[in-house]
Formats: structure tokens, C-alpha cells, sequence
């Protein structure tokens, strides 16, 4: 299976094998995840989250007391 790194790997995979290996590992159907899954490979996300983005998020977090 192939390794999705990017959101170019992610628009090039085949969405019903990613479905197929979810569900083996979950033990169960999973509702929905085909829908979701294509929603990411149409571009649909709630946020992006770039390594950039997540350093400056820690570099602005107050400590929790």
C-alpha cells in the first residue's frame, strides 16, 4: 500500500483499498469513511495543518499550569 505524504499522493490513490484497510484494522465498517475520503481527495478539509503551522502554534502556547 502506498504511503500518502501529500495531498498529490492523496489525489492519485485508490480511495476503496484506503476504506477496505481502515475497516480490516478497525474490526468494523466505518460510516461515512468512503464520503470523507472523498471529500480530501476533492480539496473539502476543515483546516490544513503544515509542520510550519503546528511550530507556531506550540511557539505561541502559554504552558498550562
Amino acid at each position: 500500500m502506498q504511503t500518502i505524504k501529500s495531498y498529490k499522493d492523496l489525489q492519485t490513490a485508490d480511495l476503496e483499498k484506503m476504506a477496505l484497510a481502515a475497516e480490516a484494522d478497525a474490526g468494523q465498517a466505518l460510516p461515512g469513511l468512503r464520503e470523507s475520503l472523498a471529500e480530501a481527495k476533492a480539496g473539502v478539509f476543515g483546516a490544513v495543518h503544515t509542520p510550519e503551522k503546528m511550530a507556531a502554534g506550540k511557539a505561541s502556547s502559554k504552558p498550562h499550569a
